[in-house]
């Protein structure tokens, strides 16, 4: 399952398949992430619904099982799917670095980014802190001319949040 084109749709590639299929979505509904979870796919779309996508039969389709989030507003820069221990995460950044909706990560760490998203258990990996988003930056621009601006991490217990790198990446 993959996002492709400037509309940002879903498409998928069953094994055997020597096409990718496409997902209907309405007109101009893009998505922003997608993750698979006991066996579904689900989808963000930039009017933060969570959809399912509906792959079982020959006119894929997405079905919409869940409202934007209580104060949800399309200014979020990027929001993020992240699947941990079958629980369902949203994580949405504003573009002042703040960051909202997750009151606790149960001593998990999220990694959030444009490429893949996902959540380990620090305690197997001893230079990782719990209870912490970390995330990539997402910025294409930025990545282009070699500028790095939004590589940092959020630590949900205290809200602190703390800037990895500014500036020139070489």
């Amino acid at each position: 399952m993959g996002i492709f084109s400037e509309w940002k749709k879903l498409t998928f590639l069953r094994l055997g398949d020597e096409v990718w299929t496409p997902v209907y979505t309405p007109k101009g509904i893009g998505m922003t992430d997608v993750v698979y979870l006991n066996g579904q796919f689900y989808a963000f779309t930039y009017h933060g619904k969570l959809v399912l996508v509906d792959i079982s039969s020959s006119d894929p389709k997405t079905i919409d099982i869940a409202e934007p989030p209580e104060g949800f507003d399309s200014s979020f820069s990027q929001s993020y799917l992240v699947e941990s221990v079958g629980e369902l995460f949203l994580v949405a950044s504003f573009d002042d670095n703040k960051w909202t909706q997750v009151k606790s990560l149960d001593n998990r760490a999220l990694f959030v980014g444009s490429n893949a998203s996902f959540a380990i258990l620090p305690s197997n990996h001893s230079e990782c802190e719990s209870n912490c988003i970390f995330y990539t930056d997402d910025g294409l621009y930025s990545l282009m001319i070699g500028v790095a601006s939004d590589m940092g991490m959020f630590d949900v217990e205290t809200e602190d949040f703390i800037l990895f790198m500014r500036g020139q990446t070489s």
